[in-house]
């Protein structure tokens, strides 16, 4: 059996990656990189983000930062060779 690596937008969107596994740990390590490059790239848009702001605004941008990664996932389900 395959795997095929999906990212969950919002929590409820499934969206292909089009990434196939023969194993399902090679689909999890994959995952695992998958989320902190995703994580990475949003703390980088916050620090840009919060540059030139006031500290409330901050605070919002934080906040909006941990929600979306709350709802955002990466996770691997079975595939069926085609």
């Amino acid at each position: 059996m395959k795997w095929m690596l999906v990212v969950l937008v919002l929590g409820a969107t499934p969206v292909k990656t089009g990434l196939l596994f023969d194993s399902l740990s090679e689909c999890v390590s994959e995952a695992g990189v998958v989320g902190t490059t995703y994580f990475m790239d949003y703390a980088e848009r916050l620090r840009r983000a919060n540059e030139n702001v006031s500290k409330e605004q901050a605070e919002r941008n934080d906040r909006f930062l941990k929600d979306v990664l709350m709802k955002n996932g990466v996770t691997c389900i079975p595939h069926a060779a085609q």
